[in-house]
C-alpha cells in the first residue's frame, strides 16, 4: 500500500498540506464505509464528521437574516468550503490529539466531569433531524467527541504558550516612503544629481517614476533586500542614494521611519507567523511518521443538502461553555 498524502489540515486563514514524502509505512486495513478518515491508527468515525459538518452548515450558512442555502444563492461553492472547512477543522483535532499521544499529554479528571456534563447538554439539544444526519444514537458519542476535540484545544493552548510573544519594535516597524524608480541607469544619476542640485524630490517622482507615485509603507521582509536596507537606514525627510535592485534603480525618500499604527498591527502577524511555522513544523514531523488516508468516497457522497433539515449549531459552545 503506497503512502498518501498527509491529510490537508487548516488553521484559521492557513491552508497547510502535509506531502507524505519519505514517510513511514504502516500495515492498514484503510478506512471503512463509517469512517471519514484516518492518522495513523486513530480513525474518525462518520457521525463525528457530519456533527462537524452540520454545525458548520448552521453557523456559516446565513449572513444577517439571509439563508445561503435557500435557493436564492449559487450554493455549490459555499457548499464546498463548507465540507472543506469542517473537515479541515476534524483533521486539525485528530493532528494535534495524535501531537498529545506521542507527548503523553492527556484530559483531567476536572476535564472529564466538565465534557461529560457538555456532552449531556448538547446531545438533550439535538432534534429527530440532527440524530438521524449525524447517525448519533446515544450521548456517549458525543462524550468521545469531545473529548478529541478538547484534548486538541489543550495541546494547542500549551504550544501557543510556547511561542516567543516578545515583539521589538524595530522587528516590527513598517515605514513609509516615496519609491522613486527608473530602469535607466543614467537617468537614475542624473535624477541624484538634479537632487543635490536643489530640485524637489516630488516633482521627480511625479514625473518620472515608472512605478508608484504615492506613499508606500512596508515592513521588513516585504521589499527587496537592498530597498529594505536603505528605507529602514534613513530618518525622516533623508533621501537615499540611487539604489540598485529590482531590475532597476530607486532613489527613495522616507517620509516616516516608523509609522506606528501600522508597526502596532505588523506585530501580531509576526505572532501570527510564528503560530504558524510551529504548527508546521508539528505536522510535517507527522506526515514523515505516519499513515493517512481520507475516504474520498464517502466524502463526496455527502452534500450538505442532506443537512438542510438539521438546527443544532451549538456542538462548539456548549462545550467552550463548560471551559
Amino acid at each position: 500500500m503506497k503512502k498518501r498524502n498527509f491529510l490537508p489540515i487548516i488553521l484559521l486563514a492557513m491552508t497547510v498540506v502535509l506531502s507524505g514524502c519519505g514517510g513511514k509505512l504502516v500495515v492498514s486495513t484503510g478506512t471503512n464505509g463509517n469512517e471519514a478518515f484516518m492518522i495513523d491508527d486513530m480513525r474518525c468515525p462518520k457521525s463525528e464528521a457530519l456533527i462537524y459538518l452540520s454545525n458548520y452548515k448552521n453557523l456559516y450558512g446565513r449572513i444577517g437574516e439571509s439563508d445561503l442555502f435557500d435557493g436564492e444563492f449559487d450554493d455549490s461553492i459555499i457548499s464546498g468550503n463548507v465540507k472543506k472547512d469542517a473537515l479541515s477543522h476534524l483533521t486539525k483535532v485528530y493532528a494535534l490529539d495524535i501531537y498529545a499521544r506521542d507527548n503523553e499529554m492527556t484530559l483531567s479528571g476536572i476535564d472529564e466531569e466538565r465534557i461529560k456534563k457538555a456532552a449531556e447538554n448538547y446531545y438533550s439539544s439535538l432534534s429527530d433531524e440532527d440524530k438521524s444526519f449525524a447517525g448519533v444514537t446515544s450521548k456517549d458519542e458525543i462524550v468521545k467527541m469531545y473529548e478529541n476535540l478538547r484534548l486538541a484545544e489543550k495541546v494547542n493552548e500549551k504550544l501557543m504558550k510556547s511561542i516567543d510573544s516578545e515583539v521589538s519594535e524595530d522587528e516590527a516597524r513598517v515605514v513609509d516612503c516615496y519609491l522613486l524608480f527608473v530602469t535607466d541607469k543614467s537617468l537614475a544619476n542624473d535624477l541624484k544629481a538634479q537632487l543635490n542640485a536643489g530640485a524637489t524630490y516630488d516633482r521627480l517622482l511625479a514625473s518620472y517614476s515608472e512605478k508608484d507615485k504615492t506613499i508606500v509603507s512596508f515592513a521588513r521582509g516585504e521589499k527587496s533586500k537592498e530597498v529594505e536596507d536603505a528605507s529602514f537606514n534613513l530618518d525622516n525627510d533623508q533621501i537615499s542614494d540611487v539604489v540598485e535592485a529590482d531590475d532597476g534603480y530607486y532613489i527613495i525618500k522616507c517620509v516616516n521611519k516608523y509609522d506606528e499604527e501600522l508597526s502596532e498591527a505588523n506585530k501580531n502577524k509576526i505572532l501570527k507567523k510564528r503560530k504558524e511555522k510551529l504548527m508546521n513544523d508539528i505536522y510535517n514531523e507527522q506526515a514523515d511518521k505516519y499513515y493517512s488516508e481520507i475516504n474520498d468516497k464517502l466524502w463526496d457522497k455527502i452534500s450538505v443538502d442532506d443537512a438542510k433539515d438539521t438546527k443544532t449549531n451549538s456542538f462548539f459552545s456548549t462545550l467552550e461553555n463548560e471551559f
